[in-house]
């Protein structure tokens, strides 16, 4: 199952941190927030991390050097130190997550441009209940309760 989780606030954060501990044996961490390391601090392995998410979705690094092993079951694509100004492809989110049972996309309300896609939408099995002709950047928007 892929989620995609909101972190605005301490709060989402700490439901963020509850969620994935609470997670089954093959999870995945995409933390696409940037210039934030307050979850990995959660978890305490801000002082693992080499590269990042975006080092990973820009074809800088490969998945294998990418991500952290913070469990047996919990992988970790870290989130930046820095601003990065490479925009990621909603598909490539998709294809990474095939093959863990659960997966969790973090992000604020205001990365919702990287995911402005509507081609992508038919994808994503989780979002049955979305209008098709809305698309999927309507269903983010309406999960994040982001209007433009």
């Amino acid at each position: 199952m892929l989620r995609f989780l909101k972190i605005d606030s301490n709060e989402d954060r700490n439901e963020a941190f509850e969620m994935i501990k609470a997670s089954s044996d093959k999870t995945l961490v995409i933390n696409l927030i940037q210039e934030d390391r307050e979850m990995e601090k959660l978890f305490d392995i801000q002082d693992l991390i080499i590269y990042n998410s975006y080092d990973y979705f820009s074809g800088l690094v490969n998945f294998d050097k990418a991500y952290i092993e913070v469990t047996d079951g919990l992988s970790w694509l870290a989130s930046t130190y820095k601003k990065s100004d490479h925009e990621i492809e909603l598909d490539k989110v998709i294809e990474l997550t095939k093959g863990f049972e659960e997966s969790f996309v973090l992000m604020t309300s205001d990365q919702l441009e990287y995911f402005n896609d509507v081609e992508v939408f038919s994808k994503i099995d989780e979002t049955k209940d979305v209008d098709e002709k809305k698309g999927f950047w309507a269903f983010l928007k309406r999960l994040f309760g982001h209007d433009r």
